[in-house]
């Protein structure tokens, strides 16, 4: 057996060496010297010139330029040479260049940079346009201004050496969606925010000042520089068709925020006078002859919310934080909780709506703000009709309520999830930005409605999801009213005069509306019977 063990030991200990030794063998043999069949290609980095003036430009006569070529790519190694025509008969040579135009129009800029790398030479150009008017204004527009509007806007602006400069956002279905867009291009328009003498904000309800109080919060974030564009030395004027009072309220607001020269709120009346003197000075001086109803906001104005007072307390604490970087839309959803609250419960008390309870409704009117009301009334739709079937899939498996109602949840995932990738794959991105929090908020409907469904049956079940959605919808109207929003957001104290409201409510005892109409009959029968 020894015998037998040694020899199998011995065969694969000749087997391992037979594999192993050419193997040693090849590992120490000299390198095959490259032969003329078998070149070795060296690789040489070569890059082509490629030359970058930078973007259009829209600057003000007599004002200094800065020209920037430090875009510019090509062979490492090389000697650069550059050289800016600047279209006005003047040129200049360097990575960088300064330049001051002197008169109005529209200039062609060429820069032309040459590389001379020792063995050869390149040459390329490249071009951009340079728009010089008396006085720059920028304006931020959304989609409620048309085009034509804004057409009209600029033309007249040319005839009295003005440029308008345009910085509209991408369609958005709810406002808070619009006011990041508007301020992410904002911040892509730093030029011409700092070149600007005017800023007009032109958009619906207060969302070019929210846009604004959004940049600052965003720069901070980023670590920018708010005084890079200059809004100290600027006016501001924002055009508003409601309440002028309530809307220079919350401009104090953003006044304190950016800190600009001076805030005007007025009606659309005032765009002419803003282009006949499209400069802080010489607007101030012309306000006395404006054929427009204003109100500005300085310095002196926004000492009211500066100092806290019994009157202010909340107006103080909404200007400390949003001075902090706390978004206004989140401010006014939480002003706007206790308000719904409280119209749910008239409804219920003096109507005789019941929904599925206070909450829900309340929860799902907040999802309808965030979400905006087309997008809130899919998102509801589908949660319930996907919880339905859910429910009625999980029936025949006989199982307890937990974890039945587990997997309901889990199906209401996989259908948002699905939902979002449809979104995503038909460029629907008003749906794809929103947040998906409210959407899940609402999700709490689908226990409700389940449970109605097995203690009351599907009538009754359906009949208080109806009287859900009406509620939410009625006071998502309220709360996307742009006048109530405005002045919640103003005199935020109001909100206050929900206590003796819900005191007196509290107290009513008397029939509700429904009851009314469900007891008519025997209302007319009594009243026969009384005059009989």
């Amino acid at each position: 057996m020894t015998t037998f063990f040694s020899a199998f030991s011995l065969r694969w200990i000749m087997v391992v060496l037979w594999c192993i030794l050419p193997m040693v063998a090849y590992a120490q043999e000299p390198t095959e010297q490259p032969t003329d069949a078998q070149p070795i290609v060296e690789e040489v980095a070569v890059k082509e010139l490629n030359v970058v003036a930078g973007e259009d430009r829209n600057v003000v006569v007599g004002r200094t330029v800065l020209f920037d070529a430090s875009a510019t790519t090509g062979p490492a190694g090389a000697d650069y040479s550059y050289h800016w025509d600047f279209g006005d008969g003047v040129s200049a040579k360097g990575i960088d260049a300064t330049h001051v135009y002197s008169n109005r129009g529209t200039y062609r800029l060429r820069l032309t940079v040459t590389v001379d790398s020792g063995e050869d030479e390149q040459k390329s150009t490249d071009e951009a346009i340079v728009s010089v008017q008396d006085r720059l204004v920028v304006l931020i527009a959304d989609q409620s201004v048309s085009q034509k509007e804004l057409q009209q806007w600029q033309d007249y602006a040319l005839t009295q050496g003005v440029l308008v400069v345009p910085v509209r956002a991408t369609e958005g279905n709810q406002d808070y969606v619009t006011v990041q867009n508007l301020a992410q291009t904002i911040l892509k328009h730093e030029q011409d925010i700092a070149a600007s003498d005017v800023i007009v904000t032109w958009t619906a309800g207060n969302i070019g000042l929210d846009s604004l109080l959004e940049l600052s919060r965003i720069a901070g974030l980023n670590n920018t520089d708010l005084e890079l564009f200059r809004l100290n030395s600027k006016a501001i004027v924002t055009i508003q068709n409601d309440s002028l009072i309530s809307s220079a309220r919350l401009a104090q607001t953003v006044f304190q925020t950016i800190q600009p020269r001076y805030i005007i709120v007025s009606d659309r009346n005032i765009l002419d006078d803003v282009i006949r003197s499209a400069h802080p000075d010489e607007l101030e001086k012309s306000l006395s002859n404006v054929d427009a109803d204003y109100q500005v906001v300085t310095a002196y104005t926004a000492r009211g919310l500066q100092q806290l007072g019994p009157l202010n307390f909340i107006s103080y604490m909404m200007n400390l934080m949003i001075n902090r970087g706390v978004p206004v839309n989140s401010l006014y959803l939480i002003l706007m909780l206790p308000v719904m609250a409280t119209i749910i419960a008239a409804a219920r008390q003096l109507v005789g709506i019941k929904a599925f309870g206070i909450f829900a409704p309340t929860v799902i009117a907040l999802s309808f703000l965030s979400l905006g009301i087309r997008y809130g009334v899919v998102v509801f739709l589908t949660i319930i009709i996907v919880g339905m079937t859910a429910r009625l899939a999980m029936k025949r498996f006989r199982l307890l309520y937990l974890p039945r109602m587990a997997l309901v949840l889990s199906f209401l995932a996989f259908a948002i999830f699905g939902m979002f990738f449809l979104a995503a794959q038909l460029h629907k991105t008003g749906f794809v930005s929103i947040a998906i929090f409210p959407i899940l908020i609402m999700t709490v409907l689908t226990e409700h409605f389940i449970s109605v469904q097995i203690e009351e049956g599907y009538t009754t079940a359906l009949k208080l999801t109806l009287e859900t959605l009406a509620l939410a919808i009625v006071g998502y109207l309220i709360g996307d009213w742009t006048l109530f929003k405005t002045t919640l957001l103003a005199y935020p104290e109001l909100i206050l005069l929900i206590f003796p409201f819900n005191y007196i409510l509290g107290k009513f005892s008397g029939l509700r509306l429904t009851e009314y109409i469900r007891f008519r009959k025997v209302f007319k029968h009594i009243r026969h019977v009384e005059k009989s």
